[in-house]
């Protein structure tokens, strides 16, 4: 399942250059790449992650995992970390 999210779907507002799409690090599997949650690609790739996990695909659980996004403690730092973070704290 895919939301198919885009950067105004967002409650926030993120950066829009330094990650695109279609960056390799934006598919599959959370991994050991950096996360940055400042990056809205990074945030909607991580958002949907989270989705298929929990199996939701309505707007204001996007917008809570966003919420979770916003406090997540600083040394988190991996995507994979990050992922296993938030799904600890839903």
């Amino acid at each position: 399942m895919s939301l198919n999210l885009k950067p105004s779907d967002l409650r926030y507002h993120y950066r829009e250059k330094a990650t695109h799409p279609d960056d390799v690090k934006l598919h599959g599997d959370p991994d050991m790449s950096v996360f940055d949650r400042n990056e809205v690609y990074e945030v909607i790739y991580l958002i949907e992650k989270v989705a298929q996990q929990l199996d939701f695909n309505d707007k204001a659980s996007c917008h809570r995992v966003e919420d979770i996004i916003q406090i997540l403690p600083f040394r988190t730092l991996t995507q994979k970390y990050a992922f296993e973070w938030i799904n600890q704290h839903w």
